[in-house]
């Protein structure tokens, strides 16, 4: 079976940027995940412990994003991933990270990263 649990545009705060100015200041960031994971065993019994809380990965991520200090919003994304696949039964994942004001006139800016375990 295929199964995906999506975060959609998590709002996060934290030092983000490579200029002065953004080094002073936080900045919101928006927080998307696509999880991919076996989470039949959950469908089954109905039991939460048995997939992946994604309350907890919100807390996890908003935590990281305050505490990283990252200058590039690739490198956020990366450690996002990284960190989620150590801690969860994640078989892939995909990070976005959105920075809507980087660019003066821009909707809006971002990477997105893919990773699997």
């Amino acid at each position: 079976m295929s199964w995906q649990i999506k975060l959609e545009r998590l709002a996060t705060s934290g030092i983000i940027g490579v200029y002065a100015w953004e080094r002073k200041q936080t900045q919101t960031l928006y927080v998307s995940l696509t999880m991919h994971a076996d989470l039949d065993a959950a469908a089954a019994a109905d039991d939460v412990a048995l997939t992946i809380d994604y309350g907890a990965v919100a807390t996890e991520v908003q935590a990281l994003v305050a505490s990283c200090e990252a200058k590039l919003i690739e490198h956020l994304a990366k450690r996002i991933a990284d960190a989620l696949l150590a801690r969860y039964p994640i078989t892939s994942i995909e990070v976005q990270v959105d920075k809507p004001e980087a660019v003066p006139g821009a909707g809006n800016t971002a990477v997105r990263y893919s990773a699997s375990a």
